[in-house]
């Protein structure tokens, strides 16, 4: 049995779209998932939704809590809930970002791969109307990342991915921000992973989570120096 964790975070205005459209991909493709929607610690109708939506639909499992704990939490407390469950996890944003279409790649990939990768920086795969500063961020970020920490991972901070539950069962992730996805790759001691191109589209509505700062920039550098030298 397979799931995918979608953390949702103020996404009133994106579940009822996504969720549909992950549902149309499922349906279409015979595919048996699980949804595990993690509301982490929403001010807004975002849970109501979620409760409304999983009257309709039979595979939508609930993970909710009152204060919000970040997209790093909001992933461990998903991780946690379906370790015990599932074969397999796959990871997708909770913002539109991420085309469901991609999910029948991913579920056919995880069958001989331990960890399966959503990547925008192999041929196929790359950013649509996502402003220039935040692609320039991101690949001078990954070729950062991906250098120091010597992965066979083009793409290390995509959310979009794939990976067995037996692999993350090795791991205790640490972080409760973005970097998580890092630390996951970085974690993941196995050399049994594979790459897809996807097209990451920029989020139509609500505000990003995703907030950049020197301070932030500079903790995400000591991060990967400090996983780095554990390897």
């Amino acid at each position: 049995m397979l799931c995918i964790i979608i953390p949702f975070f103020n996404e009133e205005d994106n579940i009822l779209p996504l969720v549909e459209e992950v549902e149309k991909v499922i349906r279409k493709n015979n595919l048996n998932i699980d949804i595990v929607t993690v509301n982490d610690g929403s001010t807004d109708r975002t849970l109501s939704k979620l409760r409304e939506m999983s009257k309709t639909f039979e595979n939508i499992k609930i993970v909710s809590y009152e204060k919000n704990k970040g997209i790093g939490g909001a992933l461990k407390e998903g991780i946690k809930f379906a370790l015990k469950r599932y074969t397999a996890i796959l990871f997708m944003d909770g913002d539109l970002s991420h085309d469901p279409h991609y999910i029948p790649v991913f579920v056919n990939k995880i069958e001989d791969y331990d960890l399966v990768v959503g990547s925008r920086y192999i041929k196929g795969g790359g950013m649509e109307n996502v402003p220039f500063y935040r692609v320039f961020i991101s690949k001078m970020g990954n070729m950062f990342m991906r250098n120091m920490l010597r992965v066979p991972v083009s793409d290390i901070t995509t959310g979009y991915r794939m990976v067995r539950t037996k692999v993350l069962k090795r791991m205790s992730l640490e972080r409760s921000d973005f970097m998580i996805q890092v630390e996951m790759i970085a974690k993941v001691r196995t050399k049994n992973i594979t790459e897809i191109p996807i097209l990451l589209k920029n989020r139509q509505m609500g505000a990003s989570k995703f907030h950049m700062s020197l301070k932030v920039l500079l903790s995400y550098v000591a991060f990967t120096l400090k996983m780095r030298n554990v390897q």
